[in-house]
């Protein structure tokens, strides 16, 4: 994960991941946006809003991007992360905005981002509002 200042869709720079194989990659949404100046830490037992602007880069098959709700550190994939995910969308080359009103759960005050599918995925605009 770095920031990258080619082509952002608000601002000077876009959080671009890179995901190495089609092996799901997780990360820590609202820590890695935070550490990034781009979002609140997220907290357990309240509402929130969350958008931001995703797109992808892939040479074969489709990248995913999905919202999860997870208890604790992540040791591995899906550990800690029972529930389904919130939202999920298909990227292609072009920006595309992602919206869901999140219930965070006590038992489940994380946050996490996955992404499937091999490629490069750009993160930007990551807007968190209570509701």
């Amino acid at each position: 994960m770095l920031l990258d200042t080619r082509d952002p869709k608000h601002g000077r720079s876009s959080l671009r991941v890179t995901v190495p194989t089609a092996t799901p990659l997780l990360f820590p949404f609202s820590t890695s946006f935070a550490d990034a100046g781009q979002g609140p830490r997220i907290k357990p037992a309240a509402q929130y809003n969350i958008s931001f602007w995703a797109r992808g880069a892939t040479r074969t098959g489709s990248l995913r991007v999905e919202l999860l709700q997870c208890s604790g550190g992540v040791t591995t994939a899906e550990d800690r992360c029972t529930t389904p995910a919130v939202v999920s969308a298909v990227l292609a080359e072009d920006w595309r905005q992602v919206s869901v009103e999140m219930d965070m759960k006590a038992s489940e005050p994380n946050v996490y981002v996955r992404a499937t599918g091999a490629g490069t995925l750009w993160l930007d605009h990551v807007q968190v509002s209570g509701c």
